[in-house]
């Protein structure tokens, strides 16, 4: 009847005030797919216990015929709970999360999410849902007053596309986590959702007009930073909790073109519209830079909430080159910007280091005001 999941779980049953056990797997293949899950879980006052996962190939793919249910690996602490959840660990070779299976950990309770843990060689995460509903990824969320933990990636290579995504997030009063990647290679984040064009990316957001709790910030290191095809890195909020910082060492970094619909390939940091919360800094060290065919990196506010500070310093070079080649209204740069009429918030100012700075074939370098906020 599609109502009972095949699963391993261990929990902390509704009024327990007990501890709930570890769940811990060691293996050589993981496969985990069709709505089945592996948990663990709090509905009480006592604490989740910890799920680890050690495994030479981890395979995350789907979700429940009804669409209900996602595949995947969970830790969190349930509605009504106030125990805290545990920690969710994984190492593996490859780790692949698909069709919007899922590795989540995160409270909707009083209680605090647990921290998620990702040691890799390789992670693909890779598209959606058949209905297009939802993300193949990995997740750390507050959806409560209790806080999320941080999420944190380690890898060689990391690829995010079709509409995948990391987060971390509060859509709450619980603050977000911190999302820190670290990937010794290379970062590809490639494209968006098919169906509803919301784009593959990194996120670390406070996620809802009325969400109080601040929001983490996003962190990362890497040799190579693809963002291509509409994909994004965006830290933000859209509510009144304040954004995260967006810090970004990498020797190149790369911001390409755009997706179908002309949403262009983007690094930013904002105050969405309706915010009121202060957007977070961005800040780049890298050797090479390249804003190309409508990607853009942006600190911007669309609201009351101020936004924060572009910072870039460029070893080698920065080069702008071209313009979104579907709607040419959209132009490759550095953006610090106040970005709508009636919006109040002041934005905030733009920094550039570099020995060489190559802006051509319409790019933009801008640091403006639409609105009543100054730039």
């Amino acid at each position: 009847d599609g109502q009972v999941l095949s699963r391993l779980s261990t929990r902390a049953n509704s009024n327990s005030t007990g501890k709930a056990g570890d769940l811990t797997i060691k293996t050589n293949t993981l496969l985990v797919r069709d709505g089945a899950q592996v948990s663990a879980s709090t509905f009480g006052s006592g604490k989740g216990g910890s799920l680890r996962v050690e495994a030479q190939d981890v395979q995350l793919i789907g979700r429940s015929a009804d669409g209900q249910f996602p595949s995947g690996l969970f830790s969190s602490a349930e509605g009504n709970s106030t125990g805290d959840a545990g920690d969710l660990r994984i190492k593996t070779n490859t780790l692949l999360v698909q069709d919007g299976a899922e590795v989540f950990a995160g409270t909707f309770g009083q209680g605090k999410g647990g921290s998620l843990t990702v040691n890799a060689q390789d992670i693909q995460l890779i598209g959606i849902s058949a209905d297009g509903e939802f993300s193949s990824g990995l997740f750390s969320s507050a959806n409560s007053t209790g806080n999320a933990g941080d999420l944190t990636v380690k890898t060689n290579t990391l690829l995010v596309r079709d509409g995948a995504q990391v987060s971390a997030s509060t859509f709450a009063t619980g603050e977000g986590g911190d999302l820190k990647i670290d990937a010794t290679s290379k970062i590809e984040l490639i494209g968006v959702n098919a169906i509803n064009s919301n784009p593959s990316g990194l996120f670390a957001q406070q996620g809802i007009k009325d969400a109080t709790g601040d929001a983490g910030s996003l962190t990362i290191n890497t040799l190579l930073l693809r963002v291509l095809g509409g994909a994004t890195v965006s830290a933000g909020t859209f509510g009144v909790g304040t954004g995260g910082d967006l810090k970004i060492d990498a020797s190149i970094i790369e911001v390409i073109g755009t997706s179908k619909n002309g949403s262009g390939s983007r690094i930013t940091a904002q105050a969405e519209s309706n915010a009121t919360g202060r957007a977070g800094d961005l800040t780049i060290k890298t050797d090479e830079l390249l804003a190309q065919d409508g990607g853009q990196i942006s600190a911007s506010t669309f609201a009351t909430g101020e936004g924060g500070d572009l910072k870039i310093n460029a070893t080698s070079k920065v080069e702008l080159i071209g313009r979104n080649t579907i709607k040419s209204r959209f132009p490759s740069g550095l953006f610090v910007t106040q970005e709508t009429e009636n919006a109040t918030g002041n934005a905030g100012s733009l920094t550039i280091n570099t020995p060489l700075l190559r802006v051509l074939n319409g790019a933009n370098v801008s640091a403006s005001t639409s609105g009543i906020g100054t730039g």
